[in-house]
């Protein structure tokens, strides 16, 4: 016992000579590499990570349709020439947090950011120059959507039109659609459909004339109070056909619905309630999707 009390004592002895005599050497080396302004870093990758993919928007200015481009949540805005092949990001300043692209006719891709993360506002890319638009407008704008040269903004903060030069609330009687705005898009025919605070909005023409048909009567959507979410979209083969899914503020479907009619009037084709319910798996609800 005391032999092996004598090595580690000795050894303690040693470790404090060696600390005693380096140590000065051992700080001027820590000290440099802390606070030296010369240090140069590069990245060593991966530089192939682009996080989860919220966008994709074919290049209407490609004829052969080759030119791809993605916008992820997590790593900006990324383009392809040969059909999906391969992937090159196109580099900006700063990491763009990516929820949605649109194209206008004259070529321009708009870029909207936000979604899980705090959003920069709006961008435009033209051939691989991005450049932004406004970035204290929107704290996230979750969808975008462009009638001829003119883009449709669905923001936390309502439903934007911007004609290429101001940016405008649109209007549903005259009353500005403020709140959080979900979706937006257009159709073939050129009507716009959107949702805002959880109620359907069209309009055939333009940013001030939106008709809301959340409105609880007969063959119209229902009210947004025992709305949890609700999802529009479009048949592109006829202007005239929506659908809606409509999920309770519990989580469980309430209803799915066809307008024929560019959605003036709905019908209920699949009702909540029963042994069918697309929004519940293993008793688990996953209908609240926004």
């Amino acid at each position: 016992m005391k032999s092996k009390s004598l090595q580690i004592s000795l050894l303690a002895i040693l470790l404090g000579a060696f600390f005693t005599a380096f140590s000065p050497e051992i700080s001027a080396k820590g000290n440099t590499k802390n606070t030296s302004s010369s240090l140069e870093w590069y990245s060593r990758g991966p530089q192939n990570i682009g996080g989860s993919v919220r966008a994709i928007l074919i290049d209407q200015q490609d004829a052969s349709q080759q030119t791809l481009i993605i916008g992820s949540e997590a790593g900006g805005i990324w383009m392809s020439t040969d059909g999906g092949t391969n992937w090159n990001p196109i580099n900006y300043e700063k990491n763009l947090f990516v929820t949605s692209l649109t194209q206008t006719d004259n070529g321009d891709i708009f870029i909207g950011t936000g979604g899980d993360y705090q959003g920069s506002g709006l961008y435009k890319m033209s051939g691989s120059t991005i450049t932004p638009i406004n970035d204290s407008e929107w704290s996230s704008i979750n969808d975008l959507a462009s009638k001829e040269n003119n883009v449709y903004i669905a923001s936390s903060e309502g439903l934007k039109y911007y004609d290429g030069n101001t940016f405008t609330t649109c209007t549903a009687d005259g009353v500005s659609l403020e709140g959080v705005a979900t979706e937006v898009q257009v159709n073939e025919g050129g009507k716009i459909i959107a949702v805002v605070e959880k109620a359907c909005y069209i309009s055939n023409s333009s940013f001030d004339a939106f008709v809301n048909h959340s409105t609880g009567e007969a063959n119209q959507l229902p009210l947004p109070n025992v709305t949890g979410s609700l999802a529009i979209t479009s048949d592109n083969m006829n202007d005239n056909l929506f659908y809606a899914s409509v999920v309770k503020t519990t989580g469980v479907l309430h209803s799915i619905l066809i307008s024929t009619d560019g959605g003036n009037n709905w019908e209920v084709i699949l009702q909540g309630g029963g042994s069918i319910d697309p929004f519940v798996l293993d008793k688990v609800k996953y209908g609240l999707v926004h």
